[in-house]
């Protein structure tokens, strides 16, 4: 049995596990699968680092990729499905990764990347023939079945920057959401309490920091929707059936009128959150919150308190629970004399070649 089927109580594994577009497993169906994945890439011939490439479009075959990384013990680099093949080919060296899985759709640009980077094992799922990539389907039924080794050290994944001002660079997955403890079958044992509501549904790209997020919530036990792409409708047609409550924010949907026709469409009640936003960024979401028709629920509004610094001579702070709707307005360029020039100088030249 794999730590993954072993987080779910015996009368549930009939349950939804994983779905996309095409395939959906109950748990008891995704537990083979997890483990001769799991027992696949352990056999990998890893020289100092134990990393793997995850070079794909969001499928159910991504989830199990990531979540059979975390059972064999090995440290999965997701990458951005949108780079050239120069720009993967630098990150698939970089990273020490033995082995690239791809998609159909990255196929071509995956084989280039990996040629580029000296990588000999390209894996590929529901991909046409090619000489020089192992059929995902027939490589994982080749392995063993039996339950992943749980005493290999557990490793985070290793994500890389967008790499704006330069080369990307490499950074583990934080220990708060991915921690540092001895094996996998601890990592499991302190996942589990933490897992989320679930069917969870994703709807971004998975080599994201969030929506990977959700493959770890499958390993402890956190069913899981994933959308190949996203499509508005779709994705409230899916929100209709696994959710009570739509948490939405102003800044990612465009704004606040277009935050209000989603509130308006989605059939269910509506908060509204913020992110690490200053003051500025707060206030598109009290005009949200105080446009809505119905707040039933506490707002998650209040994360200004966290800088040490704002960009408005009276940033916005709670009282008494509740923050004022007003406009807020920086009092000049920089008030608090944090903007490195150069950065700016580079962010209007990316921006002037864009226009």
């Amino acid at each position: 049995m794999s730590l993954t089927l072993a987080a779910i109580a015996p009368d549930a594994r009939e349950s939804l596990a994983l779905a996309d577009e095409r395939v959906a497993y109950s748990w008891n169906a995704l537990d083979p699968v997890l483990k001769r994945a799991a027992n696949a890439l352990a056999a990998l011939p890893f020289g100092a680092e134990r990393r793997v490439a995850v070079f794909a479009q969001n499928s159910a075959e991504v989830v199990i990729a990531y979540v059979a990384c975390i059972e064999a013990g090995i440290s999965s680099v997701p990458v951005s499905f949108h780079l050239t093949a120069p720009e993967a080919a630098y990150i698939f060296k970089d990273s020490g990764a033995v082995a690239v899985l791809v998609g159909p759709e990255t196929m071509e640009a995956g084989l280039a990347a990996a040629a580029e980077a000296g990588i000999e094992t390209v894996i590929g799922w529901r991909c046409p023939a090619h000489d020089n990539v192992v059929r995902w389907e027939d490589w994982i039924a080749a392995a063993s079945d039996s339950a992943p080794d749980a005493t290999r050290p557990s490793l985070p994944h290793l994500h890389y920057t967008s790499g704006t001002t330069g080369r990307p660079k490499a950074t583990e997955t934080p220990p708060q959401y991915f921690p540092r403890v001895a094996n996998v079958q601890a990592l499991a044992e302190t996942l589990r309490p933490r897992v989320t509501p679930s069917p969870g549904l994703v709807v971004g790209p998975l080599y994201h920091t969030g929506p990977l997020g959700m493959a770890r919530n499958v390993f402890a036990g956190g069913s899981l929707i994933v959308m190949s792409h996203f499509d508005a409708e779709a994705a409230l047609a899916e929100l209709r059936e696994i959710a009570d409550v739509a948490v939405l924010k102003a800044i990612p949907l465009g704004g606040v009128v277009p935050a209000l026709e989603l509130a308006a469409n989605c059939g269910m009640p509506v908060v509204v959150s913020g992110s690490l936003d200053t003051s500025v960024g707060i206030a598109s979401g009290l005009w949200l919150a105080g446009a809505l028709p119905q707040l039933p629920f506490a707002c998650g509004l209040g994360t200004g308190a966290l800088f040490q610094h704002d960009v408005v001579g009276h940033p916005a702070r709670i009282v008494d629970g509740h923050l004022l709707v007003q406009r807020a307005v920086p009092e000049d360029a920089d008030p608090c004399g944090l903007v490195d020039q150069d950065m700016c100088d580079r962010w209007r030249a990316r921006l002037e070649q864009a226009w």
